[in-house]
């Protein structure tokens, strides 16, 4: 009896959850290409669960430290939409961001935009809020870059 009770009790919580990262989730974005994406380009290195590597908060000078967090644990968040989608496509300015496999020719920036606002499903609300705020900060400056 205790069984047949997880059993429901654990398939509600698969259904509310995947109700509620729906409601979080741009109906006009494809998830399940974003996901695809993660695992066949990233997550050999950023990991399944998008928890990086071990030892990625060593700091390392010559753009080879360990990959770190996406899931809202690591500095994702410290910085912009833009210059995480630069990251990921490494146009990235000289020495800082991505030392993965180049992307940025094999597909298209809308790929990239499905890609982060993925990722970004999986940070808490005070790492997203954060974000958000200095994406729109970012935006709002004038001048170089």
């Amino acid at each position: 009896m205790k069984t047949d009770n997880f059993v429901i009790l654990a398939a509600l919580f698969l259904v509310l959850m995947g109700a509620a990262i729906g409601f979080a989730w741009d109906a006009t974005r494809d998830t399940t290409r974003a996901a695809a994406l993660y695992l066949d380009q990233c997550a050999s290195c950023h990991g399944s669960a998008l928890e990086g590597q071990s030892g990625w908060r060593q700091a390392v000078f010559d753009s080879r430290s360990a990959a770190p967090p996406l899931n809202g644990t690591g500095h994702a968040s410290l910085h912009s939409d833009d210059m995480l989608l630069r990251t990921m496509m490494r146009k990235a300015w000289p020495g800082v961001g991505h030392t993965g496999p180049d992307l940025g020719a094999k597909y298209p920036d809308g790929e990239f935009e499905d890609l982060l606002a993925w990722i970004k499903t999986h940070w808490p609300k005070r790492e997203l809020s954060y974000q958000q705020n200095l994406t729109e900060w970012a935006e709002e400056r004038t001048g170089p870059r």
